[in-house]
């Protein structure tokens, strides 16, 4: 299983994502998911955080920001992944 394997998980098991916030390094992403069973690069990690530096803000999380309220976040995005 692959990165988009993992990332289905993420939206899917609370508890599975879990394992992954707080991870230092590409490298310490890659070996819990091969321990989960999911085979995933380096390459595929740093695309990952890259997609989510340049992300842009949806009109919501952009109006939370700008008014000060609170948003509502998809279950995964980019900007939610627990490994970034």
């Amino acid at each position: 299983m692959g990165i988009s394997e993992l990332l289905k998980r993420f939206e899917t098991d609370e508890g599975f994502s879990a394992n992954y916030k707080g991870l230092a390094d590409a490298d310490a992403v890659i070996e819990q998911a091969r321990k989960d069973g999911y085979s995933v690069t380096k390459e595929e990690i740093e695309a990952l955080r890259a997609q989510k530096q340049n992300a842009e803000l949806s009109d919501d999380e952009l109006g939370a920001v700008a008014g000060g309220g609170v948003g509502i976040r998809p279950a995964v995005s980019p900007g939610n992944v627990p490994f970034f």
